[in-house]
């Protein structure tokens, strides 16, 4: 595969959205069907064709430092060897360094050269693959493909290109939106059915725009190529959210999606401003050039070269700690709290539930809200040393993170809504990776975001496809549906259980390899008493998360049928997904195993995809921390996972909800549980309190004063017709002054004469002064 391949990622699906826009209402759903199925399956082979191509690069050889060695392989390779600079993450730190990349795969390499003794065992046994003699491209500069399709603007020294970038951190995107992207089409093409044509269209327009939106989100390499993409997922989830427009609650579901996503986009274009103002100072100063960008590359350099008031500035000593660096991301990560339902701004995300409920799946699963998780990452190398007043800004998205994930699972246990409950369960996961994000743990959030995707995809899909049995989404009405629909039932209970973090299902592994960060940090020496508190929280989430979980399928599959009408199972286009989700679930588990549960034989596919990107982010202090395993705090770590999931799994699959809702306290709208469950029902009441009594008020009345005071009285009135009434009287005294008298006007005459050359003698040294400062004396 070409770099070329990289903008049809997201032509394609794009060129579906147009087809169907145009033509779905006239050709029908057949035409329908095949354009917007095909689109994001064409997508996910064309990206899984590229991963194949960076897997193939990262196996090729490199040899560095040893400068004779270099000399004998270019000599004896030829044209299949080549200089290059790279930048290698070592074991003590980044640097510049040449090496000789080798167009060879690294085992047949190794081979060869032991054969041939240009190298030794001893010097194959390094414990960091970057200062090995002989190593793996991808341990030390690991592939990237980058396409330009040339220059969007230029504006002074700033300029923006249309480019993309596709690494380890994007394919990885591209495949989870692609991939589970195409099963939630499928799925749709069943849900979606019984719509009429136009409308049918309308929705796969919708969902094809939505995955090319999200595809330039990830895969754009410059910051505002980003907010492109960023803004065109904000656009869909308000068309999607509001789909059934009709109803005034949707559209207004729809709206508040869209108003809340605005306030944290100000955020995002605010950070972006302050790294504009940024990349012009390190212009100035020599950094890069003249030309300044928001490319990731240049950014990489600005926070290389410490371009802001000097190197000690960029890294927090200017201003009492506070950087602009530190101001970017923080409002970075304002927009990040807005794209990714975090508090303050997660209010809109249960309300997302109105749209139809693959619009859920494709929301809280494999786009739009692992947004903000995305963005950190990639922009890693600026949060790292990012502090405000000498507060580390991922100290903040830490406790951000940990505070919405409980908060968010303890309202997820009150909700009667099927989708509400998986609702609020996205809101905490997500507040699980930024948990992560927040304490460096990179790899491990984006290991969750992966597995997420597939347990929470299948969730969603499966609710979907019991509402559409029962006609209806309250879980008061359902029961006893695991003998009406096995499919859905067995496939739910997979999706339920990784969920609960059940051990050896994916959600277990990734989950706890968060909390297993939390935990290193709270042990390292001098770790702020926030970390113990943090990893506390986040434990007891977790049993949270395995009561609602457990809750949600007893109340839904098990005891009597509580609803009416006669439920079926949902016909093979809406199960095939389910399964293949359910697999996905259990599979994606591989990808981070801890080294506790492997053998000698298969060691290095321990923690597969976290450490994968270790190379390509910022470094964790906990990875530095555990250069020497320390393996009591994993088993203690893994101890206290298995016991929470497996014990809260236990009592509420087999005690608490074991028996009819009407026997239960807490499901009875009566008795002495109601008024908490009322209180976390309404989602600790921060709607209502904040929202609509605190925000809305405040904001009608700012809104109220600015029309009446700036926009009547000082814009209307003052300027507008003030400027007329000016006019009016000026005339008057012009007027006054014409009387048609040749004294009187020889008198005026008489008078300008005189004043006029005094007044041009009095102004002359202001006037000089004043041409002198717009000279350039005022610019300095």
């Amino acid at each position: 595969m070409t770099t070329s391949t990289i903008p049809l990622l997201i032509l394609v699906p794009f060129l579906g959205a147009m087809l169907n826009a145009f033509f779905g209402r006239r050709f029908g759903k057949s035409f329908v069907t095949c354009i917007g199925v095909s689109a994001p399956l064409i997508a996910f082979v064309m990206g899984a064709a590229l991963f194949g191509d960076l897997r193939q690069r990262d196996g090729m050889t490199i040899v560095q430092l040893d400068a004779d060695l270099q000399r004998q392989v270019a000599e004896q390779f030829g044209a299949s060897a080549r200089y290059e600079l790279v930048t290698v993450h070592g074991a003590h730190g980044s640097s510049e360094r040449q090496v000789l990349r080798v167009e060879e795969p690294y085992e047949g390499f190794v081979s060869y050269a032991l054969a041939n003794r240009l190298i030794t065992e001893g010097e194959l046994e390094t414990e960091h693959g970057a200062d090995a003699v002989i190593a793996r491209a991808g341990d030390v500069d690991p592939a990237a493909l980058t396409f330009e399709l040339g220059n969007w603007f230029r504006v002074g020294g700033f300029e923006v290109n249309f480019a993309f970038l596709l690494d380890r951190i994007s394919i990885l995107l591209v495949l989870v939106i692609t991939g589970i992207g195409s099963l939630i089409h499928i799925y749709s093409t069943g849900y979606m059915g019984d719509r009429p044509a136009g409308t049918f269209a309308r929705f796969f327009t919708y969902l094809n725009l939505f995955v090319a939106a999200m595809l330039v989100l990830v895969l754009g390499k410059d910051l505002l190529l980003m907010f492109v993409g960023w803004e065109g997922v904000g656009m869909c989830s308000y068309l999607l959210i509001g789909f059934d427009y009709g109803d005034k609650g949707n559209a207004a579901c729809g709206t508040k999606a869209f108003v809340v996503n605005r306030i944290g986009d100000l955020g995002f274009v605010l950070g972006m401003l302050c790294l504009v103002v940024l990349g012009r100072q390190a212009a100035l100063s020599g950094v890069g050039g003249d030309v300044f960008s928001l490319d990731v590359e240049f950014l990489r350099t600005l926070v290389g070269h410490g371009a802001e008031h000097g190197a000690a500035a960029a890294h927090g000593a200017h201003g009492g700690g506070t950087s602009m660096i530190g101001v970017a991301c923080l409002l970075l990560f304002i927009g990040a709290t807005g794209k990714s339902a975090q508090i303050p701004l997660h209010i809109w995300l249960p309300d997302a539930m109105a749209g139809p409920t693959p619009v859920s799946a494709l929301i809280h699963a494999a786009t739009m809200v692992t947004a903000g998780i995305y963005m950190i990452t990639r922009l890693s190398f600026l949060f790292e040393h990012a502090e405000v007043f000498g507060v580390p800004v991922l100290g903040i998205v830490a406790v951000i993170g940990g505070l919405t994930a409980f908060c968010a699972g303890a309202a997820a246990i009150a909700q009667d809504d099927i989708k509400r409950v998986l609702a609020y369960s996205t809101v905490s996961q997500l507040g699980y990776m930024f948990l992560g994000v927040g304490a460096a743990a990179y790899g491990a959030a984006v290991f969750h975001l992966v597995t997420h995707a597939f347990f929470k995809a299948l969730l969603f899909l499966g609710a979907g496809s019991v509402i559409h049995a029962c006609h209806s989404q309250s879980m008061s009405k359902m029961g006893g549906l695991r003998e009406y629909m096995p499919w859905t039932h067995k496939t739910m209970m997979i999706g339920g259980f990784a969920l609960a973090g059940f051990p050896l299902l994916s959600g277990f592994f990734s989950k706890d390899l968060i909390l297993f960060h939390v935990l290193a940090r709270s042990n390292m020496e001098g770790a702020h008493w926030l970390w113990p508190l943090l990893y506390g929280m986040g434990v007891f989430t977790a049993a949270l998360t395995a009561l609602y979980s457990m809750r949600l399928l007893r109340l839904t599959f098990y005891g009597s049928y509580r609803g009416s009408g006669h439920p079926h199972e949902s016909p093979w286009v809406m199960t095939v997904p389910l399964q293949i989700l359910a697999l996905g679930a259990i599979l994606a588990s591989l990808l981070g195993w801890p080294k506790l549960f492997m053998w000698s034989g298969i060691e290095g596919y321990a923690e597969l995809l976290p450490h994968s990107l270790h190379a390509v982010v910022a470094g964790s202090p906990v990875d530095r921390m555990l250069e020497e395993p320390k393996h009591w705090l994993e088993i203690l770590g893994l101890g206290i996972g298995t016991l929470v999931a497996v014990g809260f799994c236990v009592l509420g699959f087999f005690v608490l909800w074991n028996l009819p809702p009407s026997e239960i306290a807490w499901e009875r709208p009566v008795g002495w549980m109601r008024r908490l469950r009322e209180f976390l029902f309404r989602a600790w009441m921060y709607d209502e309190v904040v929202n609509k009594q605190g925000a809305q008020p405040a904001v009608k009345q700012l809104s109220y004063s600015l029309w009446r005071w700036f926009d009547d009285k000082t814009l209307d009135q003052g300027l507008v017709d003030g400027m007329g009434r000016v006019g009016v009287e000026l005339s008057h005294m012009t007027r006054a002054a014409q009387s048609g008298r040749v004294s009187s006007y020889l008198r005026w005459f008489a008078m300008g004469a005189v004043v006029l050359p005094l007044l041009a003698i009095l102004a002359s040294p202001l006037f000089s002064l004043l041409t002198a400062w717009f000279a350039g004396g005022g610019t300095h």
